[in-house]
């Protein structure tokens, strides 16, 4: 069903509240601020928190749903307290009408305090993982997630990391941050490293479309359990959807950028896709 998915699409557009429209002035260094935001009542608003997806057909997504509980995608520590479970099902239940991490459309990882300055990732539950999995991830400290992205300095993009931790659990605040940009071969939503399949893209080679990922990410403080719950959710957009968009972001990058390796590669081949596509419209 999957590979059928993949080859069967065309002009993929789960952006349907054009985040992605920044790019038009190329590709950052980095992901977008963080910003703080205020919930309201709406799964398709900018500002809910849990956001349903659009644009998938409902055969795929039911993929996730039906998919059995595996230690490749939940992990969590031992002896956790009934209050700690109790409060990231009234978080989930709260904000998307839903009584289980198995029935919402995005990963769930949950980091808790340890002491003044340390942490841990206490529990993941993963749906469309993006090349990680939850037994690598379990028990580490959150800036896991950030080991190997730095500044062009050097530094590290998290830094003062226990600070962030605190202001995350403890200000009664929401945060967004969209941006993890990726170009792939496929709309794959789950790449477990365990199903990951080489790409066969090589310079000369004529591509016929390709997708953008990026992710949504929202964090919120789960105070009365010294944790926050950390939301990531998946979106697609294909080149034939936004040819003209894609091709700006690539022409306009900046040379840091995270899709970098496989724009330094494959530049010509993937603006002459964007061009191909802008011309059949």
């Amino acid at each position: 069903m999957i590979s059928h998915f993949s080859s069967s699409i065309g002009k993929l557009n789960t952006d349907y509240l054009n985040y992605t429209d920044t790019l038009v002035d190329g590709f950052p260094q980095s992901s977008p601020k963080t910003r703080i935001f205020k919930p309201v009542d709406s799964n398709y608003s900018k500002n809910s928190v849990i956001q349903f997806p659009k644009g998938y057909t409902k055969e795929y997504l039911e993929h996730k749903l039906n998919r059995h509980t595996s230690p490749k995608y939940h992990q969590q520590l031992e002896n956790q307290t009934t209050k700690y479970f109790k409060s990231i099902s009234d978080f989930i239940s709260k904000y998307s009408n839903k009584d289980s991490m198995h029935k919402i459309p995005c990963d769930v990882v949950v980091c808790s305090k340890t002491s003044n300055e340390d942490n841990n990732i206490s529990l993941v539950h993963l749906n469309y993982p993006n090349e990680w999995s939850a037994g690598e991830a379990i028990g580490k400290p959150f800036y896991y997630f950030h080991k190997s992205i730095k500044r062009r300095d050097g530094s590290s993009i998290v830094p003062d990391h226990y600070k962030l931790i605190d202001n995350f659990v403890g200000s009664g605040n929401f945060y967004e941050r969209v941006g993890a940009y990726s170009i792939r071969e496929t709309p794959h939503l789950d790449m477990h490293p365990d199903l990951q399949q080489k790409c066969s893209w090589n310079p000369g080679t004529e591509i016929e479309d390709f997708y953008l990922r990026f992710e949504r990410q929202v964090v919120a403080g789960l105070p009365e359990i010294d944790s926050f719950i950390f939301l990531i959710h998946t979106y697609f957009v294909s080149a034939s959807a936004k040819p003209s968009l894609m091709k700006s972001a690539i022409q306009n990058r900046d040379h840091y950028c995270y899709p970098r390796d496989v724009i330094d590669t494959m530049e010509r081949e993937l603006i002459d896709c964007c061009d191909r596509h802008v011309l059949n419209k």
